[in-house]
């Protein structure tokens, strides 16, 4: 069994190769995300509009790239992880060359949206790679990996302010839209493994006759095969044969989109609460990295101070992300509890940062929201894989990233509007802190729900083998009198 299981994930090896690909794929992705704060300043400037339609640019963006998770997870059983991520990038480079040459602020939308859909594909993709090649030091791999976010939060930040200040908001979109491209080099890093993609194909073709042969469905988490088969005989006239054409598309179709989505996770209750946490800290998350930069202008700091704010925030989550990955590796140490630690956390402090106003005060908030947002994002999907399995990890952090961001597009937007109602940000960092507590109450409550769904299972089942045996008692006892009656 030892052996099967390094086979399956080597813990090691190219592994790491795939955890700096996965690197550079978070950093290009959500850490350009993260960086957004400089970005919604340069476009208020430019367009004019109100803080509520300048912060939708974000929300919609980061709603099209959750959504694009999924297609992500199905396109990688079709073509590969490899080639799904390379063609994330070249989707990525298009959207930001794009909006630098718009003339309006409700062009961005679209334009930016194009650029998150490749952010999406290739995201949970290429964490899901690491997944295959590690097991035994998953969260260690995890939290390297995803320190990319981190990062690039810490480089954008700082490079796209200065970037702004010399070539304008447009030609800094240029150049984001040339280190987007780097999305390629990423992918190209992720070999496939073996025994798992050595064909990455979810669809057999359509015979000459027009026949669908066989339909291979490959899901990743369950690591199974699911064929499905079937065989008709061959029409004889052409009209039988365009039929069976058409009814074998249409089949591939309904399985390619039962493959976006793991029905059984809807099944299990934990889940419904993992996801509860998820959309909780959306709200919390959405309001800092949209508004601080804001925020702390109003503070009366000045932009180039303002703009070391989100560089900090990713440099706390650059050093936090491998230390609090290392943490979950521990067996000492609970999972769920370091979870609902880091919200609670980010929570009091975001709550405290509304009453202190200096640039060293608001310095020291962004250290510890970053180290301990760095904690919760990486522990996702440590806590996923510890009460949902590790075969169902890719979709269980697909339908967590597609709540926040349904829950990012709302925020945002009334972020920016409770601001403009009273005149400050108070209310909408209040707003922030209350859900992320509410994050971490329903985080401690995990492994009590979880017990009570296993404890039920395991009574369910006893009674089914009780009845099942009862009932084979009862039909022998009914054969053996009616033997002994016809004797």
């Amino acid at each position: 069994m030892a052996g099967a299981s390094t086979k399956t994930h080597p813990d090691g090896g190219w592994g790491w190769c795939v955890v700096f690909g996965t690197f550079i794929a978070t950093a290009l992705g959500p850490g350009s995300f993260y960086a957004s704060g400089v970005l919604f300043v340069a476009f208020l400037d430019a367009f004019g509009q109100s803080k509520a339609a300048t912060s939708l640019v974000f929300t919609i963006s980061g709603l099209v790239s959750v959504i694009m998770c999924s297609f992500g997870l199905a396109m990688s059983r079709r073509f590969g992880h490899r080639k799904t991520v390379m063609a994330a990038g070249v989707i990525t480079f298009s959207g930001y060359l794009a909006t630098s040459f718009t003339t309006s602020l409700y062009q961005i939308y679209i334009t930016y949206a194009i650029a998150a859909c490749g952010s999406g594909l290739s995201l949970v993709t290429s964490i899901e790679m690491v997944g295959l090649y590690f097991k035994h030091r998953l969260p260690l791999a995890i939290g390297l990996a995803m320190a990319g976010s981190g990062a690039g939060q810490f480089v954008l930040s700082i490079v796209t302010q200065l970037m702004v200040d010399r070539y304008g908001w447009r030609g800094t979109v240029m150049i984001l839209a040339a280190m987007s491209a780097n999305l390629c080099v990423a992918g190209a890093l992720l070999r496939p493994l073996n025994n798992t993609q050595t064909k990455p194909k979810q669809y057999e073709s359509i015979s000459s006759n027009g026949i669908l042969e066989s339909i291979e469905m490959d899901t990743l988490n369950r690591q199974t095969r699911h064929i499905i088969t079937r065989n008709s005989e061959i029409g004889v006239q052409n009209g039988e044969r365009s039929a069976q054409k058409k009814l074998g598309c249409v089949h591939s179709i309904k399985l390619f989109l039962q493959s976006l989505y793991d029905a059984s996770l809807f099944k299990e209750p934990v889940f419904y609460l993992i996801l509860l946490t998820g959309v909780f800290h959306a709200v919390g998350q959405t309001i800092v990295i949209i508004h601080m930069v804001k925020r702390a202008l109003e503070f009366r700091l000045s932009s180039t101070l303002s703009s070391f704010i989100p560089a900090l925030m990713g440099l706390s989550q650059l050093t936090a992300r491998p230390l609090w990955g290392a943490l979950g590796n521990s067996d000492k140490l609970s999972k769920y509890a370091l979870y609902a630690v880091c919200m609670a956390v980010c929570g009091i402090s975001s709550i405290i940062s509304n009453y202190t106003k200096s640039f060293t005060a608001q310095l020291l908030y962004i250290v510890v929201f970053g180290f301990c947002f760095g904690g919760y994002i990486i522990l996702i999907p440590v806590v996923v894989t510890h009460f949902l399995g590790a075969k169902r990890m890719g979709y269980g952090i697909t339908c967590v990233i597609q709540g926040q961001g349904v829950t990012a597009l709302f925020i945002g937007p009334l972020a920016g509007w409770m601001r403009d109602s009273s005149g400050a940000y108070d209310s909408s960092f209040w707003l922030c802190g209350i859900a992320f507590l509410i994050a971490a109450i329903i985080a401690l409550f995990l492994p009590v729900v979880d017990k009570m769904v296993m404890k039920r299972r395991k009574t369910s089942v006893s009674k089914r083998k009780t009845f099942r045996a009862g009932l084979s008692i009862n039909l022998r006892k009914w054969w053996i009198s009616e033997l002994m009656t016809t004797v």
